[in-house]
Order: structure tokens, then sequence, then C-alpha cells
């Protein structure tokens, strides 16, 4: 079993309801697990998730998350930290130049002095130089009560919050475009629901949905969305529109045009930028 170190940023700013938050984003990290067939235990401290898991998920799918690390866990006390960071840079080109990172403190060690010594330590066994600013290979220690956890790469997530904390979306899905909406819509929290008036490739959706089954509902007219809105009500109809397509859609809930701001090639870009991940 493996170690990795899970980071959330927006939901602190969520006050008395962060708690709420915090409990959907496990909710969906386990739902990742269980659909890539993990076996992972989820442990949450005060400002992060530990996961231990039989092999590494694709954590990028679920958002609410902003990076994650493999990682190695010890106890907090210096003398394990050094012994656990030695072997990792020992690892290092020694054409390489390294840092250290420290989050939190120890009782006896602020993280500045934690840095300081564990730098010297490399430095005398590997002789590696240090950049501070433009270094090759940062090695980051997450102090954690007990516990302290070191790693050397960290793997950027979408961030934003966790999908089915914000109510539910209808999502019309015409074209590639809007399947880029509905996803942007996960992104902020909503769950949505996606509907169509043919036959569509939802697959991408389906790889962001962590949390929730989606399926395609299609629909001969808007007239049946109007009636599917009264089965399964929904704050919003989120569609694929940009400023080069602003036909009005008339239905009983507010439309949402997360595109209307983007050009084409940014559209384009962002897509890619999903699919890819």
């Amino acid at each position: 079993m493996t170690y990795y170190i899970l980071r959330y940023g927006e939901i602190f700013l969520k006050g008395k309801n962060r708690y709420e938050f915090v409990r959907r984003l496990a909710k969906n990290i386990n739902y990742c697990l269980k659909q890539e067939k993990i076996n992972g235990e989820l442990e949450r401290t005060d400002s992060r998730f530990i996961l231990k898991a039989n092999k590494e998920p694709n954590l990028k799918r679920v958002f609410g998350l902003i990076s994650y690390s493999l990682c190695v866990k010890t106890t907090a006390d210096y003398d394990s930290i050094e012994k656990e960071v030695l072997k990792l840079a020992k690892k290092i080109d020694k054409n390489k130049s390294f840092r250290i990172s420290t989050q939190k403190s120890t009782k006896k060690l602020k993280s500045r002095e934690i840095n300081q010594k564990l730098g010297e330590a490399i430095v005398n066994a590997y002789d590696l130089p240090v950049s501070l600013k433009n270094f090759d290979v940062e090695i980051g220690i997450d102090i954690l009560g007990k516990d302290a956890y070191v790693f050397t790469e960290t793997k950027k997530c979408f961030g934003g919050l966790p999908s089915g904390c914000e109510g539910r979306v209808l999502a019309l899905l015409e074209d590639e475009k809007s399947i880029l909406a509905a996803i942007l819509m996960m992104k902020r929290g909503c769950a949505v629901l996606p509907v169509a008036f043919k036959k569509t490739d939802i697959s991408l959706l389906e790889k962001y949905s962590c949390g929730s089954n989606i399926r395609l509902i299609v629909v001969k007219d808007v007239k049946e969305i109007n009636n599917l809105l009264k089965e399964f009500p929904c704050e919003a109809l989120v569609t694929g529109k940009s400023l080069e397509n602003t036909e009005e859609i008339n239905v009983d809930v507010p439309v949402l045009k997360p595109l209307v701001g983007m050009s084409e090639e940014k559209i384009k870009k962002q897509l890619d930028i999903f699919t890819q991940a």
C-alpha cells in the first residue's frame, strides 16, 4: 500500500458550511476509487486528506482537489524526517538543484529551521546545489500531527468545488461546447443531469462525475425539457452557447451560459485539457 497526500483549497473559504463541502469531497474521492477498482483508505486531517491505496488513482477527475503527491509516511520527529529526506535526495541527479519546503512545524523546530537543517544535511551528504527560486527538484514535507509525509512530486488538479455540493442543473448537450459547459458547472459544485435531442456521447461527463451516476435523457423538443424539469427539479438549464450563438431557449428555469465570455480558441483549449487529463 502507498500513501498519497491530497490537498484542497477553495473549500477553506466556505466558513460554517466547510464541513459539508469536505464531506462531499471525501464521498467523491471514495466514489472515484470504487470506479477505478482501487482498494483505498481515506483519512481526513485538519487541512488535507491522506489516502492509503494499492495503486495510484486519477485524482484529477475529482473537482475540489488542487493537487496530490505520492509520499513516504514517517513520524514527525526531526531524525525520522531527515532519514527519509536523505533517501529521496540520494536519487536526485548530481547536476540538479533542490530546495526544501516544509508545511507546519514540530514542537522543537519551526518550518524555516527544518528547511535549513535538512538542506545542510543533503549538501553534506551528496553535495547537491541549492536554489530557493530556480530549483529543479523540490522536496516537500507536510507535518500533520504525529506524522510527517515526504515527497518530491506534486500533481496539479483542477480545484473548484466538489461536484454535487451546490444543487442540480440540467445540461442541454448539442455539441462539444455544451459538454465543456456542463463540465465547468460540475467544477463549480453542481450535479449535472444531461439531456439531448439525440443520442450523445457523455463519456467525458462520466469521467468527471465522481459522486453520482449520470445518464443521458433524450427528448424531442423544449416542451419535453420543461416536463422533465417538473419530474427532476433543477436550479437552472446550462447550454454551450457562446457570443457567436445567442439563440434563446424558452424554459421554466434560468439559463446559464458559462462559455459566453470565451473565444473559440479558448473553448477548444479548455476542452482539450479536460479530455487529456
